[in-house]
């Protein structure tokens, strides 16, 4: 079985920010005109998507790295709910 691949969408424009000794972002989606609270790892896996990354298993190797229990549940949850957002897309990594 492939695993999709995900990409911020281009028209998106997306701004976010976590300041310094918290452990919550803030994100602006444009497109959108809506502001969000995302957990720190939603956060981070925006930041991994913006770095030019697509695999989600790699993020998910880097979670379980980190010591994350369960990185299979937390990045189906990420993705799903950054989905719902309308924040991230899948893409055809074939």
């Amino acid at each position: 079985m492939r695993t999709l691949h995900w990409r911020i969408p281009p028209d998106a424009s997306l701004i976010w920010h976590c300041w310094p000794g918290e452990h919550e972002y803030v994100l602006y989606h444009g497109a959108a005109n809506q502001t969000h609270q995302l957990a720190e790892t939603a956060g981070l896996f925006l930041a991994f998507l913006a770095s030019g990354e697509s695999d989600p298993d790699h993020f998910q190797r880097m979670l379980r790295d980190e010591g994350i229990e369960q990185p299979e549940e937390v990045l189906a949850h990420i993705l799903e709910a950054l989905h719902q957002l309308d924040v991230i897309e899948p893409i055809d990594a074939a």
